[in-house]
């Protein structure tokens, strides 16, 4: 049984007095948004966010330690039923929005942003219902679509909530592959397209591509390593489909006003990532789409770096360096950020522990190159791969992703008596924690014999080119007040310019949070995946506030944690 829901002028009086004391609105700002809701209805925070009179970011960051108190009820029928059978994934995915429940033909709506009005007259439309706007932090509905909605919309593409949109480019174990584009029909899907216009850059050796649509057709520009430029023509309509999926995939169709239309996806070619950003450009006869190719190039972090930035994990690293035995997950989006963790962990072990072993080819990726679930492949059985792992002993052991109860149990059961570090799919610490708790599987009463568990999130982001960097204020999005501890610095992003965006290399840096399970309290400090350990008297720093340090510090583009705040961020 739900609980009882506060009254419209019950939340409207304690909403408004919050938002006066946080200084995130005015008085005289609350005061438009009352009468705005009084002549047109809607929600007050739906209303304020439509009138430009709060920050995106800072409201969610407000909502984020609010809405439990505010609307309890909300929280847990989204967590736990939300009517997700009234909108298809696609769109569910695409505007980032997740139907909550229906009352008297009206249908609550979780959304991020109120950038797009003929969205919600839209959705009446395919629904037949009102639609009640409700505004709650993106990674709520990231979280919400993640675990009610599919991933894999049709072969070979992933809309995902959290990190960058997967489109298999060509995949021989599941028969796809790339068409020429003389031989899409037109009217087959744009999935069909972009994988012919992909596997034609390729064979080009290609390093962009540029969609710019014409009154009757949609002209598409190949542009080299040298700047040399061929251009097809397709057909006009082939356009609306493309624009759609690009949009969907790189996540910027669900973005709001306030962050550029960047974004990025990543193309699998067999068993090889490309990075591809792309960059929307409006136009007269509709939007155009700039797409470039890139290898993606992690950089590695000193242990030095790694003490200064997170002492709890060089603290807990020293500890199962020292008894040999512990568990460390990875709470990764991708191959490339699964081996910058398990690179950090090495680096600060450095050399205690020299016996060392893993199940698939970390170095290269395999094992660890599907990137989402795929429902044509089954767990791989951890029995035998783990046996063979463990003939010499290995002090460490790294295992392939967490998925499913069989390696979540070699993963506790191995750390018993080694060191186990083990990726899982995760936008950040606290979400994989919530995602071993919904498997049924997650921290069971392991016991101290185990030693240290703990999970670090590893998030890549783009590092700054020094080439075309520029300043930037980021208070124009969010407040060192909203940001909590925003570190002092000067502030960059990357304009995009032959060195970076033609390159044909993304250099990308990692940004880590280390979350503390609570093994040797037989995992009671679990209950709250962003408690601090007692002693240290604030609250957990989270994986955007080492983002917003590294870009303060002049290393990453500063788009980067402010990016990853409006859409991900717990």
């Amino acid at each position: 049984m739900l609980p009882a829901r506060r009254s419209g002028s019950d939340e409207r009086r304690l909403l408004g007095e919050m938002l006066i004391e946080a200084g995130l609105v005015s008085r005289r700002g609350l005061e438009s948004g009352l009468e705005a809701q009084r002549t047109g209805g809607g929600r007050i925070g739906f209303n304020l966010l439509r009138m430009g009179l709060v920050t995106p970011a800072e409201l969610y960051l407000f909502l984020r330690d609010t809405l439990g108190v505010l609307s309890p009820d909300l929280i847990e029928t989204l967590t736990t039923g939300p009517a997700v059978d009234l909108l298809p994934a696609r769109i569910a995915h695409h505007h980032g929005i997740v139907p909550i429940r229906v009352e008297d033909g009206c249908l609550a709506l979780a959304v991020a942003d109120a950038d797009n009005p003929f969205l919600l007259r839209a959705l009446e439309q395919l629904t037949g219902l009102r639609i009640d706007p409700v505004v709650c932090p993106p990674a709520l509905i990231a979280a919400v679509l993640d675990r009610f909605y599919p991933s894999e919309l049709e072969p070979g593409v992933w809309f995902r909530p959290f990190g960058d949109g997967v489109f298999a480019l060509s995949d021989r174990r599941r028969g796809i592959r790339p068409l020429r584009p003389e031989a899409v029909r037109p009217e087959a899907p744009a999935s069909h397209w972009l994988r012919a216009l992909g596997g034609e850059a390729i064979g080009r050796g290609a390093r962009s591509i540029r969609l710019e649509p014409r009154r009757r057709e949609l002209e598409v520009t190949f542009a080299g390593a040298g700047g040399a430029l061929e251009t097809i023509r397709l057909p006009g309509g082939v356009h609306a489909g493309l624009a759609r999926l690009i949009e969907g995939l790189a996540r910027i169709g669900s973005r709001g006003r306030v962050v550029p239309r960047d974004g990025r996806i990543t193309w699998l070619v067999d068993e090889r990532r490309i990075a591809v950003s792309v960059r929307g450009v409006p136009g007269l006869e509709g939007e155009g789409f700039t797409l470039e190719l890139r290898v993606e190039r992690m950089e590695s972090m000193a242990s030095g770096d790694l003490a200064a930035d997170l002492p709890p994990l060089a603290a807990a690293i020293s500890r199962i360096a020292g008894r040999g035995n512990g568990l460390i997950l990875l709470a990764a989006t991708s191959v490339v950020e699964a081996r910058a963790g398990l690179g950090a962990v090495l680096t600060l072990l450095d050399g205690r522990r020299p016996r060392r072993a893993a199940i698939g080819d970390w170095a290269a990726g395999t094992n660890l190159a599907v990137l989402a679930r795929r429902s044509d492949e089954e767990d791989l059985p951890s029995a035998p791969l783990l046996a063979r792992a463990l003939a010499d002993d290995p002090e460490v052991l790294a295992l392939p992703w967490i998925e499913g109860q069989e390696w979540t149990r070699a993963a506790f059961a191995g750390a018993h008596d080694r060191i186990v570090v083990a990726p899982i799919m995760a936008a950040d610490a606290p979400g994989a924690a919530r995602r071993l708790r919904q498997a049924g599987t997650g921290l069971p009463g392991f016991g101290s014999e185990i030693g240290d568990v703990g999970v670090i999130g590893v998030r890549a982001m783009e590092r700054l080119c020094g080439a075309c960097r520029r300043p930037c204020d980021p208070a124009t999005i969010i407040t060192a007040a909203g940001a909590g501890n925003a570190a002092r610095g000067d502030y960059f992003v990357s304009h995009g310019c032959p060195a970076c965006r033609g390159s044909g290399t993304l250099a990308l840096e990692p940004v880590l949070e280390y979350l503390d399970l609570g093994a040797e309290d037989g995992g009671r400090r679990s209950a709250d995946p962003g408690a601090v350990p007692a002693g240290e008297g604030r609250r957990r720093p989270s994986l955007f506030e080492a983002g917003l340090r590294k870009a303060a510090a002049g290393r990453i583009d500063a788009r980067e944690p402010i990016r990853f705040l409006l859409h991900e961020q717990t």
